[in-house]
């Protein structure tokens, strides 16, 4: 008979501690080589983290469960990514989902993911967000300059030749170049309050992030204050009994 393994659970306060132990050892972790140098380097970086970890949480884990779940982090939230770009083409209107994103999901995405990607195709996917605003503010200003004219009335009974040379309304003549003029300024506005809006996010991410860091710091001083605490109590009982 067939004994299964116990499934281990990680609490989302231990998911974010390894992936910030993790962050730390990327370069080795998320090397692409595959020589034997790199793969003796990735083992003892594994180790070094599983130490870290369990100097910091109350469940000990094996480098190689830290492995196991630090992989179905990475496959869960590009499975959330490739859902979010699905979601920008799809069709039947409704309203969309919102973009929330957690910390852990943020620390994935720009400081191990998108870190390992050309700028380029970084960019690419973070511009498909503003090519779809700006069309949308493009069709809103259309409108909008639509419904401001007034609207003009004439008589068509005393109708002449003479009438064909008078100044056609407002509403039949072509503004391209002030159309595109007060679009390209909507798109500089617009993204240039995105920029503001994500510089922002990134702000308050490292605010965080180094409070958390000062935490497990403040947790490993407090641990070798223990360890050597409980070894001058054994020394002392050694004294007490030669």
């Amino acid at each position: 008979m067939s004994t299964r393994s116990k499934r281990i659970i990680y609490s989302e306060a231990d998911c974010h501690t390894l992936v910030d132990i993790i962050i730390s050892h990327k370069n080795i972790i998320e090397c692409k080589k595959t020589d034997a140098t790199t793969w003796k380097e990735k083992i003892t970086a594994w180790a070094k983290i599983a130490d870290i970890y369990n100097a910091t949480t109350m469940e000990p884990r094996t480098a190689e469960q830290l492995r196991c779940k630090y992989d179905n982090l990475k496959k869960e939230v590009r499975k959330l990514e490739a859902h979010k770009r699905q979601a920008l083409y799809q069709t039947g209107g409704g309203v969309s989902e919102p973009d929330i994103k957690d910390t852990l999901q943020q620390a994935l995405e720009e400081d191990i993911l998108f870190d390992n990607l050309p700028k380029e195709t970084v960019a690419e996917q973070k511009n498909d967000i503003f090519k779809n605003s700006e069309s949308e503010v493009k069709e809103n200003e259309m409108l909008t300059e639509t419904k401001k004219d007034p609207e003009i009335k004439k008589d068509w009974s005393d109708y002449t030749p003479k009438m064909l040379r008078s100044k056609i309304h407002r509403v039949l003549q072509v503004k391209r170049k002030a159309t595109d003029h007060q679009s390209e300024d909507a798109k500089q506005n617009l993204k240039r309050k995105l920029m503001e809006e994500e510089a922002q996010r990134n702000k308050e991410y490292h605010i965080s992030r180094m409070e958390r860091e000062a935490e497990i710091h403040k947790y490993k001083i407090e641990n070798i204050r223990l360890q050597n605490a409980k070894l001058q109590l054994e020394i002392e009982l050694l004294k007490k009994q030669l």
